[in-house]
């Protein structure tokens, strides 16, 4: 309760039209020194070459900017122009693997995302591809490499300043954009703006965020509903005119509740902090008795849970997937080609 209590305000700080708090204010050239400190130790690292193409997916903010579904685009792009990949993850909401800075965990689609994180799981199961987990990413493309991939995703992973990266793609949320400009604490930037300066592709999601330099824009395009009761995908519009409850623990929880509502459902929103762990309790509170309709990363932990038929009748599962301009995955692609033919 605390944490989410905490999250909600500085989500309400951060992205306010007012200046933020000049507590929270003065502690920005702290976190802009701790930051410059990190960088300049891991600097030579991070100027050599890495030995496969390594492609970040990353953003700028705390919080989500429609990374996952990115990184699934950008793995089948590169597996459909016939490489093999593997995807690297630091694995956030997963609390089980060892505290050991060199402990790297292969996840598989039925891994438990308490052990290994809801986003790693979930890439596993789309994808189909080897994911690795672990606070060590350099370390995790070894690992990758020495498993034979020829090209490694990083699900985010632009502030790893270890990480030896050949291609990165920075990704905006078109709704919210910077916030109110500020590194943290004050506001949600972990990193100067100007980092954009030195990115591959910006991608900005959805909105009307509005930003000087090439760019591409990409969606986050519903594909259908999984009806849990039967594992049956039923129509996009299966729930249209009905009253539901939207259940969630993402970053960006309005976001949902808008995707639905252009889905034509009257939704009454539950949301708890980004990875919650669910509970059977949580679904049998938040019920109603009404459709209850989650995302697909919030799926892959509740999923494991041992649900009443009563809930499972009820419970809907809405997949969607990034629409991204050919041209974006044609880079991506070109990069890799010319990378692994020509060194």
């Amino acid at each position: 309760m605390l944490r989410s209590s905490l999250a909600d305000w500085l989500t309400s700080v951060w992205y306010a039209p007012s200046k933020p708090p000049a507590w929270l204010r003065a502690l920005v050239p702290m976190y802009r020194y701790l930051r410059a400190k990190q960088i300049a130790k891991s600097h030579r690292m991070r100027d050599q070459r890495p030995n496969v193409p390594v492609i970040v997916v990353g953003n700028l903010v705390v919080g989500g900017s429609g990374k996952t579904p990115v990184v699934a685009r950008v793995v089948a792009a590169c597996r459909d122009a016939g490489y093999r990949v593997a995807v690297i993850s630091r694995g956030y909401g997963g609390a089980g693997r060892s505290a050991n800075q060199r402990d790297i965990v292969l996840v598989r689609p039925n891994s438990d995302p308490k052990e290994v994180g809801d986003e790693s799981v979930l890439l596993a199961k789309q994808t189909g591809v080897d994911v690795w987990v672990g606070r060590d990413r350099q370390l995790a493309v070894a690992r990758a490499v020495a498993a034979g991939a020829e090209v490694v995703v990083s699900d985010d992973g632009l502030q790893h300043h270890t990480l030896q990266s050949s291609y990165t793609m920075c990704l905006i949320d078109g709704e919210r954009g910077f916030g109110n400009g500020y590194l943290l604490p004050a506001g949600p930037l972990r990193e100067p703006i100007d980092r954009l300066n030195s990115v591959d592709q910006i991608l900005i999601k959805s909105g009307n965020f509005r930003l000087d330099q090439p760019h591409s824009r990409f969606e986050l395009s519903p594909k259908h509903l999984l009806r849990v009761a039967d594992g049956e995908h039923i129509d996009l519009n299966g729930l249209e005119g009905q009253a539901v409850v939207g259940l969630c623990a993402i970053a960006h929880p309005e976001g949902f509740r808008q995707t639905l509502k252009t889905l034509g459902m009257t939704v009454s929103l539950r949301a708890w902090p980004d990875h919650h762990a669910f509970s059977i309790d949580d679904l049998t509170r938040a019920h109603q008795s009404k459709p209850m309709v989650v995302t697909q990363k919030d799926w892959v932990k509740i999923e494991r849970l041992a649900l009443p038929d009563e809930l499972k009748g009820n419970l809907y599962v809405l997949q969607v997937e990034a629409q991204l301009d050919p041209a974006v995955l044609d880079a991506v692609v070109g990069h890799v080609r010319e990378f692994i033919h020509h060194g």
